[in-house]
């Protein structure tokens, strides 16, 4: 989806907050 992942990091800061939980 993202050449770095740095999109993917602001794009959904609650989504890994919240799949990690």
């Amino acid at each position: 989806m993202c050449p770095t992942g740095a999109s993917m990091e602001h794009s959904v800061p609650l989504l890994q907050k919240r799949t990690r939980r």
